[in-house]
């Protein structure tokens, strides 16, 4: 690492993302602090403020790059599959290998709250749309019948079932209520959802 004034403002941004993602992967984002992230990179906290507002913009910063990751991997997964419900149980193993995997930055994603005032950049809304898009497409072949308008939602609902199915997996609650397969248990909700749609048309 170069001395003090060695690297410009981008640079320290750079290397205090990657300090705090590497805390947050091994610990958790509650060990995380301006402290020890100026610690880390061999700056002061005053430094790390000329770069960030607070560590609430250094958790958002963090998200934005874990969405990115997610919506690589969940593509990676969807486009090995023409079949659309396959792609959609893809989507299912993918969401659900990356919350175990990388179970720390998973949380921090849904765990951190912006504070009042914060906007969230359009960017950001894009890449989150963007993701919502990668179960819209296979659905809307599934059920051709349901309105474009309502794919929005539909995608939404069927997200929050696999993503609570994840959260229950993570906090060993599945085990708790003897169901022990995230998988089988994501596919049965996928299946029983689409079924339910089929017949409202």
């Amino acid at each position: 690492m170069g001395r003090r004034g060695d690297h410009t403002q981008d640079e320290i941004r750079e290397m205090a993302l990657k300090a705090a993602e590497q805390m947050v992967c091994e610990s958790g984002y509650a060990s995380v602090s301006t402290r020890k992230v100026a610690k880390a990179i061999g700056y002061t906290v005053g430094s790390l403020y000329m770069v960030f507002r607070n560590l609430d913009e250094i958790f958002f910063m963090l998200n934005a790059r874990t969405v990115k990751s997610l919506y690589l991997e969940l593509h990676r997964q969807s486009t090995a599959h023409t079949d659309p419900k396959a792609q959609l149980f893809a989507l299912a193993d993918g969401y659900a290998r990356y919350a175990l995997e990388q179970s720390h930055r998973w949380t921090l994603l849904f765990d951190h709250r912006l504070p009042e005032g914060m906007e969230v950049p359009t960017e950001y809304r894009t890449a989150i749309s963007e993701m919502f898009k990668l179960i819209e497409e296979p659905l809307s072949q599934l059920v051709p019948q349901c309105p474009p308008e309502d794919l929005t939602e539909e995608s939404r609902i069927l997200w929050s079932g696999v993503h609570g199915i994840c959260h229950l997996a993570l906090t060993g609650t599945l085990d708790f209520v003897g169901i022990h397969s995230v998988r089988s248990l994501s596919y049965s909700f996928i299946e029983r959802y689409l079924a339910g749609l089929a017949n409202e048309a």
